[in-house]
């Protein structure tokens, strides 16, 4: 929920000030492999890529992956 609020702040800026739409992508949940991770000074999609942090980092880069080049939305 904190994610999803941060997310349709930053929108409303970019609506009011820039006339764009920033789609929401995900978020990536508190997990405590991403603190051994950096305490291992080791990549987390490497290290542990089963974990939940690792899994959602995965969904937002498909989706970012697949979604169209060059293209520009305005805000409605």
């Amino acid at each position: 929920a904190q994610a999803a609020d941060v997310h349709r702040r930053i929108d409303q800026s970019a609506r009011r000030f820039l006339q764009r739409h920033i789609s929401w992508l995900g978020s990536v949940a508190q997990d405590p492999q991403v603190v051994r991770a950096t305490g291992l000074a080791a990549p987390l999609m490497l290290s542990v890529p089963e974990c939940p942090a690792a899994h959602a980092i995965a969904a937002i880069a498909t989706a970012l992956a697949s979604a169209p080049t060059n293209t520009i939305r305005t805000a409605a």
